[in-house]
């Protein structure tokens, strides 16, 4: 059957003339509003001119799309995250997998009986009022702090309604000062806290909340722990995380299995983080199984290494297996982690073993095919281990094996082949791995990521061939991956990178070349201070300032002095900032020189998990931030090992 025959069957005269018409200029069917267009008026072949301005970029996939109206997911993200509330009908966002109701109508469901609003609204107030809202506002003095601190402790009753309106502030150091004075009324504000957290008035005012559960944590009365677990699933993950804390602070036992149910179903990574750190307090045996499940499911540093500290704290040996499992893990803070920590325990010369096993153990044949086979078994839990086994055989042959699962029908699958293939380094797997990048998992295309940066500087020819192709969203995860391998190549190729049409990948360039830049980046980095995007000179200020070292200061004031004589707020900011960076590191210098100085006669300590044998020095060690409720958990793993040495 001829072409013109087939059209003419299925559509009218005068469709067919235009789709006729179409094929003899060359014009494509805009995919979105299916208008035909000429291909070279578009910078998008699929889509015509007009739909490229309306097109805006997901921000959990990073694929663009076309809105339907002001909407910042795209339809497949939309659809898999956005929830419909079952009582009100609306779309909300699900603060975790479980939660099927907005946050209004969950705390109305949670909440039948409360109070109604307490807080004096009157126009004309007492001068009692006046003056306790004067003694709060001498609390930003620090000469009259003291002084007022002590008079609001005294008024007790007539006091605390104001602290606790005051502690919905935005300055974190005056809500730690109230929350302070809060301590110091322990009789009277653990009832009027309590209150306060179960009174609906107060559902949305998160700051008052989150101040509240803090103090609460730091007097550490029990009456508080069913308000606290009740908050525990507030909607707000600061006032969650807080909770977490202030719990694992009471150590009430009670407590313990809402920590657990937090840890295994909260979406918020640092809440999760919150609930192993104060489950670590409780030195319970049972906590070990859910934080052991909870370091092997999740794929953030982060948690994985909070997990690895709090079970030193519970059972050492357990924890020393799963810091031998991970001394060798592809994360390298979680490995560089382990390896500290295990050698605080265990020495150096133990450590140096298991390091040695691990690049020496080799599968023997049978081995070797026995898991080949099982990586097409039907059970999901073989197949897995296979994985897993091959990924540490470091047997590149392995490699080819394990692409026959990229497409497996199961995520987990799919997440842990990339996980071992990075680990194999097997430079013929590049091609597919950078492919993957273009995956629409989310989660696939970070694990994707990850694998090819285990590569190095062997991944680098075929990032530089793949930065060629049209797709901006693989060019953008290119370009992330460049800023985590520091080598001359890498930034020559991310300099190229500035020129790139694509805005999202034009910013994410910038801030790779703030890791890895050198003196090279300063030039065309300068150049975009001027540009038209807002963003953008934004980003490059901050880059500027992380590269420019002290010899460089004198090029910026140089060009500041001659090209722009003398005018340019945005680089006069940058050599500002500059010169404190410099300022900063001369200082931590000399302290680390004093420091220094004062510990060459001090005896030697060892790290022991047992509380009663650790010896202090002679010098006070700074307080353990993990232990202070004022300020937030940390998450900088080397900061969590200087905390557990110091012990």
């Amino acid at each position: 059957m001829a072409k013109s025959d087939l059209i003419d069957s299925k559509y009218c005269k005068d469709c067919y003339d235009k789709i006729n018409l179409a094929n003899k200029l060359s014009l494509q069917r805009c995919s979105s509003c299916h208008e035909y267009f000429d291909p070279s008026s578009s910078d998008d072949p699929y889509h015509c001119s007009k739909c490229v301005e309306k097109m805006r970029r997901c921000i959990n996939c990073h694929k663009k799309f076309i809105p339907d109206s002001k909407i910042i997911l795209c339809p497949v993200c939309y659809s898999n995250i956005v929830k419909t509330c079952q009582i009100c009908k609306k779309d909300f966002v699900p603060k975790s997998r479980y939660h099927n109701l907005c946050p209004k109508c969950h705390n109305k469901i949670k909440n039948p009986k409360k109070s109604t609003p307490t807080r004096s609204m009157a126009e004309d107030k007492s001068a009692e009022e006046k003056t306790i809202e004067l003694l709060i506002k001498a609390l930003d003095d620090p000469n009259n702090q003291e002084n007022a601190k002590k008079t609001l402790i005294e008024w007790g009753n007539s006091s605390i309604d104001q602290i606790i309106q005051n502690l919905g502030t935005k300055n974190k150091n005056k809500r730690d000062i109230l929350i302070e004075i809060l301590c110091e009324m322990k009789p009277i504000a653990v009832t009027k806290l309590i209150q306060v957290l179960n009174d609906e008035y107060y559902q949305e005012e998160y700051f008052i909340k989150t101040g509240c559960v803090k103090a609460l944590g730091l007097i550490g009365d029990k009456r508080a722990v069913e308000t606290l677990i009740v908050t525990l699933d507030d909607y707000d993950s600061f006032v969650r995380s807080s909770s977490a804390k202030a719990l694992g602070l009471i150590g009430d036992n009670r407590a313990v299995e809402p920590l657990i149910d937090t840890l295994e179903n909260d979406i918020d990574s640092i809440v999760r983080i919150a609930s192993v750190n104060a489950l670590g307090k409780f030195e319970d045996i049972n906590t070990i199984k859910p934080i052991v499940e909870a370091m092997e499911e999740e794929y953030s540093s982060n948690l994985t290494i909070h997990c690895l500290k709090t079970l030193v704290d519970l059972d050492e040996e357990t924890a020393v297996t799963y810091l031998c499992k991970n001394i060798d893990n592809s994360q390298k803070e979680i490995a560089y982690f382990s390896i500290e920590l295990l050698s605080s325990l265990k020495g150096d010369e133990y450590v140096e073993k298991i390091l040695n096993s691990c690049k020496t153990r080799e599968l023997s044949k049978d081995e070797f095919l026995k898991l080949v086979n099982n990586l097409l078994n039907e059970d999901l839990d073989i197949r897995m281990e296979a994985v897993k086994l091959l990924g540490d055989s470091n047997n590149k042959r392995a490699s080819k094996y394990l692409l026959k699962l990229i497409d497996d029908e199961d995520n987990e699958i799919r997440l842990e082949v990339l996980k071992s293939l990075g680990k194999l380094k097997n430079p013929e797997t590049l091609d597919v791995l950078i492919n993957t990048l273009k995956d629409r998992d989310t989660s696939v295309r970070w694990a994707a990521e990850e694998a090819i940066g285990n590569f190095d500087q062997e991944a680098i020819p075929k990032i530089s061939e793949s930065l060629k192709s049209e797709d901006d969203v693989l060019r953008y995860y290119l370009v992330a991956i460049l800023g985590e391998i520091e080598d001359v190549d890498s930034e020559t190729l991310l300099l190229r990178s500035l020129n790139d049409p694509d805005i999202d990948v034009k910013i994410k360039t910038i801030e790779s070349l703030a890791k890895i830049g050198t003196e090279r980046s300063i030039n065309p980095l300068l150049n975009l201070l001027n540009d038209e995007n807002s963003k953008i000179q934004r980003i490059c200020s901050y880059s500027l300032v992380k590269i420019c070292e002290e010899n460089d200061l004198i090029r910026l004031e140089s060009i500041l002095e001659n090209e722009y004589q003398g005018e340019n707020k945005a680089l006069e900011d940058i050599i500002k900032k500059v010169y404190s960076k410099i300022e900063k590191i001369q200082a931590a210098e000399k302290c680390n020189e004093n420091e220094s100085k004062i510990q060459i006669n001090e005896p030697d300590t060892t790290f022991t998990t047992d509380k009663k044998t650790k010896q202090s020095s002679e010098t006070t060690p700074p307080e353990d931030p993990l232990e202070n409720m004022a300020e937030d958990i940390g998450d900088d793993p080397f900061a969590i090992l200087d905390a557990i040495k110091k012990k």
